[in-house]
């Protein structure tokens, strides 16, 4: 597994994960309170930064653990970085989830002309990256397990 795939899976794994906890915290205030006086910045702000750090810290979890697995089978652990493949994979997996971001990106600009509160804008471009993030990853995923 290269490093590009271990970083695809602490993704998969990562986003649904903090965006779930963002969006339980966000909206639940949203419940007790009207949208215009709920904090949801700061949330979105650490939501973004747990995001980036667990992808990273994730994938370096991976790495170790796979080097250790190969330790204990008596193989030597190497770094496998990633090829034309993975190149590929990312492009594939990247530009069919874009289209989920743009669908994402015109139901903010659609909030926008209606005059909706800037909550409702700005979690609904939160919820288009975090799915589009998992749609990615997912097809990358199969890419890497069916090929291309």
């Amino acid at each position: 597994m290269t490093v590009n795939e271990r970083a695809v899976w602490a993704t998969l794994i990562t986003f649904p994960l903090v965006g779930a906890v963002y969006f339980a915290v966000v909206l639940t205030r949203a419940a007790e309170m009207p949208v215009d006086e709920v904090s949801w910045v700061v949330p979105m702000i650490w939501a973004m930064g747990l995001l980036i750090g667990m992808v990273i810290l994730g994938t370096i979890a991976a790495s170790i653990a796979t080097a250790i697995a190969a330790e204990a089978r008596g193989e030597t652990a190497e770094l496998e970085e990633g090829d034309v493949r993975d190149k590929q994979i990312e492009l594939l997996g990247d530009a069919r989830a874009y289209q989920l971001s743009g669908f994402g990106g015109l139901a903010a600009i659609i909030l926008l002309m209606v005059g909706a509160e800037p909550f409702w804008v700005a979690n609904t471009l939160f919820l288009s990256g975090i799915l589009t993030g998992m749609l990615a990853a997912g097809i990358k995923i199969r890419a890497y397990r069916n090929g291309l």
